[in-house]
């Protein structure tokens, strides 16, 4: 009891000497701040009722020169329609310049390419588009127009006859679309027929193993090694003409007029067309010969002392007999072995080609 007393005792003693060293008043402790205090205190004044501020701020106005997407892409349509193709160009490129990713955008921009010509720079901004994968009905208008273009593009590659434009239009394809392995085999098969022999195996061998290419690709990479080994035997490759089981070679007689023959290793003699002899002022010598031919024993002119030449293959001094052939065989003549003797050669009847190399 004397215990407690005495810590009593010592914690009012605490509380006066801090009350005194505070200059505080004691009662502040037990009853709170006085009227004294309370009158100290500046009151807060409300706001008025008019400057009070809205509680969310009001977006800006925009520009008067700003217009909605939406509709600054309507507009570029609209002008892409009346063939105002600068004024849409214009437009598109600043569009794009602010937002270069909008896939609508993209597809005008390959509108004005097909409109101006340039169908191959309009496919790469199509194949640009669905990397991004647009909404459904967008992605089915550019698929249907990709298809078109890249269709339109091919046949007139083709028509123009330019292998090395269609084979780079080949390889733009197979570069934007890499799991288009029908893109790949075109590739290969367009290589081939440039004589490309190793890029076309390399081509070939990327999708031997596509479940519906493969088999095809597998085919074209032997036929590349196969015509790349007649390449290293032989050293010149003359293209032909099949009719039927007919071969025609273009040959050049006298170094200036042009000859569409057939090829005939029956023939000992080479032959050309009384039409051919006549229209080229070609003097025709007193001597003839008989020749065994399917109507039987004919005699025939002779020109002698002739130049003839295959992809620069020439031979001089030839002797060709001057035979009018059968109606149903179109040509200028027939290639016969008093050629080709001269030569070892191959007939690649899978590819139409012919292939020499002088003999030593």
């Amino acid at each position: 009891m004397k215990s407690v007393v005495t810590h009593a005792t010592s914690f009012i003693c605490g509380l006066l000497v801090g009350a005194y060293f505070l200059h505080e008043p004691l009662e502040r402790y037990w009853q709170g701040p006085t009227t004294a205090d309370t009158d100290k205190q500046a009151p807060v004044p409300l706001p008025a009722a008019s400057a009070r501020q809205p509680s969310a701020v009001a977006p800006p106005e925009p520009p008067a020169s700003h217009t909605e997407p939406g509709a600054a892409l309507n507009g570029i349509a609209t002008l892409i329609r009346e063939g105002r193709l600068p004024e849409a160009r214009e437009l598109l490129d600043a569009f794009q310049d602010r937002d270069l990713y909008d896939t609508r955008a993209m597809y005008l921009s390959a509108q004005i390419h097909q409109q101006q010509g340039d169908e191959q720079a309009a496919i790469r901004e199509l194949y640009r588009l669905l990397e991004f994968r647009p909404d459904g009905t967008l992605r089915q208008t550019t698929e249907r127009l990709l298809a078109r273009l890249i269709s339109s593009q091919r046949k007139q590659l083709k028509e123009n006859d330019d292998p090395a434009r269609l084979l780079d239009f080949y390889q733009m394809l197979s570069t934007n679309a890499p799991e288009r392995a029908d893109y790949r085999f075109h590739t290969a098969q367009q290589l081939l027929s440039m004589g490309r022999h190793h890029e076309a195996i390399l081509e070939a061998q990327q999708i031997e193993y596509d479940p519906n290419w493969g088999e095809r690709a597998t085919a074209l990479r032997k036929q590349a090694q196969r015509q790349r080994k007649l390449a290293n035997t032989y050293t010149t490759t003359i293209p032909l003409e099949r009719v039927g089981e007919h071969y025609y070679a273009q040959a050049l007689l006298n170094r200036r007029v042009v000859l569409r023959m057939l090829l005939d290793t029956g023939a000992s003699i080479s032959t050309i067309s009384p039409a051919v002899a006549s229209g080229n002022n070609l003097s025709l010598s007193a001597e003839k010969i008989n020749l065994s031919t399917a109507n039987g024993l004919i005699e025939t002119p002779l020109l002698r002392n002739q130049q003839l030449s295959l992809g620069g293959l020439e031979i001089a001094q030839m002797n060709l007999s001057v035979v009018t052939l059968h109606d149903s065989i179109e040509t200028d003549g027939l290639l016969g072995m008093d050629y080709l003797k001269h030569f070892e050669f191959f007939i690649d009847q899978q590819t139409a080609r012919l292939h020499l190399k002088p003999r030593s």
